[in-house]
């Protein structure tokens, strides 16, 4: 197909597919012209994945660029494949490497329980992993603006719901033989797809457990809005 057709199947401009291709996020068509170049379904596939983290994800080109290595450079068979597609979606990937909370003595201490809270798990989780950074950064960040003494024991719950979410995203036959853009679609899916869906989820439950308390204490329930 040509780039005009591209662009319609995928709705994505033309000028926007050039510049992916100029980022090196989209693989060029084969040329059959000077000017021209034809595209497959494999350019679709791979336009639908950038969209997905770019659009609903928030995801810049730089962090794009970690999903997509993730795909060209980890072979499928080898076990951290998706492990390599979430490091590139790791709040630490959005943010870089410089920052000043990491400094902070409080971060390796957290770093350490992280460490620690996960064997107790029995997680499976590789040391470089972003997430676990990640984690450790919002420990601080609590601890220093709201819950002093707030630490990794206190997440148990929220790890149980995390566990049963990955149960959910990863299908128990799914295997790492399955195609690049297949095994990383798990990732982007369960990510950046669900972080806002669960936020949603999260916050209309919230309200349904303050009105509940609410009204058990003899108030009343909120009025429709017009």
């Amino acid at each position: 197909m040509k780039i005009s057709e591209l662009s319609r199947r995928t709705g994505v401009t033309v000028a926007t597919i050039r510049f992916y291709i100029r980022e090196g996020l989209l693989p060029a068509g084969e040329a059959t012209a000077p000017n021209q170049a034809q595209y497959g379904e494999s350019h679709v596939k791979r336009l639908d994945l950038i969209r997905a983290v770019r659009g609903v994800g928030g995801l810049g080109i730089e962090q794009i660029r970690g999903v997509l290595r993730a795909i060209d450079e980890t072979p499928p068979s080898n076990p951290a494949f998706l492990a390599a597609a979430a490091d590139a979606l790791s709040e630490n990937a959005r943010r870089g490497e410089d920052d000043e909370l990491e400094a902070d003595p409080q971060f390796q201490r957290a770093l350490a329980e992280v460490g620690a809270f996960l064997d107790r798990l029995g997680w499976i989780v590789r040391p470089e992993a972003a997430a676990r950074r990640d984690l450790a950064r919002a420990i601080t960040t609590i601890r220093r603006v709201w819950m002093p003494d707030g630490g990794p024991g206190d997440l148990v719950g929220y790890a149980r719901i995390a566990q049963e979410l990955a149960a959910e995203d990863i299908e128990e036959g799914w295997h790492s033989d399955a195609s690049p853009e297949e095994a990383v679609r798990y990732a982007v899916l369960g990510i950046v797809l669900g972080a806002p869906l669960f936020l949603a989820l999260r916050l209309l439950a919230y309200e349904d457990r303050t009105l509940r308390l609410v009204m058990s204490a003899g108030g009343s329930p909120p009025k429709a809005a017009r």
